[in-house]
């Protein structure tokens, strides 16, 4: 007799245990990281609207927002790398345990997080990603994790919007230099 397909096996393939049950009805922490460049984008809606990203992406996917662990870097440069020590402060509060494993942080776009080229932004998202901490990228609606390390589409997409940061502000800078 041959296997064959129903609704009914479905159901119960579908009902079995999940191993990782109370981990899968845990809700995820989340927090926000927000920056903006310069003072000058201060007197704009750069910081507004970066605020209301991270309590909608809650409410949409049922996380827990701790707003005491968001950080905002406010007219702060990501292309001359002075965010970093943000950066490398919430990966230690990560490997400390003051952000638990597997919480996400939400940014905008990835060029709020760095602006760095490929070459030190790809081992960035690595690390960020190894630590445990997961990212959501508001603009493309993506959740990065630990697993999208293994996943070539996930990494080739975030290589492509990492260099694509780079190159937006390597060119502003170079219009910049040649106007004075």
């Amino acid at each position: 007799m041959s296997a064959m397909w129903s609704p009914e096996i479905a159901f119960i393939v579908d009902k079995t245990p999940n191993i990782n049950y109370k981990r899968t009805m845990e809700k995820k922490t989340c927090f926000s990281y927000i920056r903006f460049s310069s003072k000058k984008q201060a007197r704009g809606n750069s910081e507004q609207r970066q605020l209301e990203i991270a309590p909608r992406i809650a409410k949409e996917k049922g996380w827990i927002l701790d707003e005491s662990l968001s950080v905002s870097d406010l007219g702060i440069s990501a292309y001359k790398k002075d965010n970093m020590g943000s950066i490398r402060a919430i990966l230690q509060a990560v490997k400390s345990g003051r952000v638990p494993k597997d919480s996400v942080c939400i940014i905008e776009a990835f060029d709020r997080l760095t602006r760095i080229d490929i070459d030190e932004s790809a081992p960035l998202l690595w690390e960020i990603l190894n630590s445990g901490l997961e990212l959501y990228i508001d603009r493309t609606s993506r959740h990065l994790t630990k697993a999208s390390l293994k996943s070539p589409i996930e990494m080739t997409m975030a290589l492509f919007e990492l260099k694509g940061s780079y190159e937006y502000s390597d060119k502003l800078a170079d219009r910049l230099r040649k106007s004075w």
